[in-house]
């Protein structure tokens, strides 16, 4: 159903991953003279003349898959060993987007810029938190109609 604790977890974490998507995840500052640029998920605008570079619009890409499988866990509901395979799913794609975002600050991390991290950067990591939390519900909720079906 619906209204069990899992889809709230579910929720929460869909929550993570937009808000994740939505705002900047770092800020690269050169070191000398010049304007901060920040880094989102599907973009990098410049500081110095707004122009935009899409070289990091893999990790808007990860995210938007965990959203979407996130999305489709909710309503899958009736099967929950596939609940349970699509939270584990999600926590992966999570991963690699962690992955992912550490290449790009060892590659922007140079002697002409730094890579400062900003706090959106950690909420794929509550996310993966509360995927995992929906996971172990999910879990127990098997557990419980298994034995449910065993006093039968």
């Amino acid at each position: 159903m619906i209204q069990r604790i899992q889809s709230v977890y579910l929720f929460l974490s869909i929550v993570a991953m937009v808000v994740c998507a939505c705002l900047p995840v770092a800020s690269i500052a050169p070191t000398g003279m010049g304007i901060a640029s920040d880094m989102y998920n599907l973009c990098i605008i410049d500081g110095n003349d707004g122009s935009l570079s899409f070289a990091v619009s893999g990790l808007f890409a990860l995210l938007a898959a965990g959203v979407i499988t996130s999305v489709i866990n909710i309503f899958s509901y009736n099967n929950r060993k596939a609940q349970s395979r699509d939270c584990l799913v999600t926590i992966m794609l999570m991963l690699l987007w962690i992955g992912l975002y550490a290449f790009e600050a060892y590659t922007y991390n140079t002697e002409k810029a730094t890579f400062d991290v900003r706090f959106t950067a950690c909420l794929p990591i509550v996310a993966i938190i509360l995927q995992w939390l929906a996971r172990v519900a999910i879990r127990k909720d098997e557990k419980l109609i298994r034995s449910i079906d065993r006093i039968r």
